[in-house]
């Protein structure tokens, strides 16, 4: 069962890494922040656009998906070692 267990959280590890890398490997093609006139000399603070602000939103749930993969598998093998 001890064995079983390990197992399954390795596989879990890969998947929950192969989620993150992918993530932070991947990188927005569109435009991140809606242009801004510069009026007298002043910057205000760009602001995101919607599609940024999407893909952004998306990319934290699967890292958040792939952390909890990570997470369940170190705790399979965990309580592997003990069984």
């Amino acid at each position: 069962m001890g064995r079983w267990l390990s197992s399954i959280g390795i596989l879990c590890d890969i998947v929950g890494a192969i989620f993150v890398s992918i993530e932070v490997v991947r990188q927005y093609e569109g435009q991140r922040f809606k242009p801004l006139p510069n009026k007298y000399g002043y910057n205000p603070i760009p602001e995101p656009t919607p599609e940024f602000e999407s893909y952004e939103k998306l990319k934290y749930f699967w890292m958040k998906i792939g952390l909890g993969f990570l997470l369940a598998g170190f705790l399979l093998q965990l309580i592997g070692m003990w069984i």
